[in-house]
């Protein structure tokens, strides 16, 4: 009977692990995440960063800044600033002679933010270079 018990707790043990419940979410132990706002603060000052890089002709640094702060700063809710480093970021990409990258970028930013002032300022830049009146 006392086997019987020990088994019956196990395959219960069991049974409650393969149905998702382990331990508990409070429980596990994760990498401790800043909140929200300091974030969010810290996308600001290196999206910041990546534009002073894009002034001093570093375009492969402020690209790849600018690749990593894009979406933390669009989850912030700062979506002019994350569609301006969209822009920035196509920019960029076309000074490497990445052009096909840069296209996508730029794709990607009029599907994404679509008539914000970056989007609008692509395609005003797209027309200008084609010789299409502004």
């Amino acid at each position: 009977m006392r086997c019987q018990t020990a088994q019956f707790v196990v395959l219960f043990a069991a049974a409650a692990l393969i149905a998702g419940c382990g331990v508990p979410q409070w429980q596990k132990k994760t990498e401790p995440q800043a909140p929200a706002p300091a974030r969010a603060s810290e996308a600001v000052k290196e999206y910041d960063e990546a534009l002073g890089l894009i002034v001093e002709l570093r375009y492969e640094e402020a690209a790849e800044i600018l690749q990593r702060v894009v979406n933390l700063l669009d989850e912030a809710g700062d979506r002019p600033r994350a569609s301006q480093g969209f822009f920035w970021f196509g920019y960029c990409l076309e000074k490497l002679h990445m052009l096909d990258n840069a296209r996508k970028a730029y794709t990607q930013l009029i599907a994404v933010y679509p008539g914000t002032a970056a989007a609008r300022r692509h395609v005003y830049v797209a027309d200008r270079r084609h010789g299409c009146p502004p």
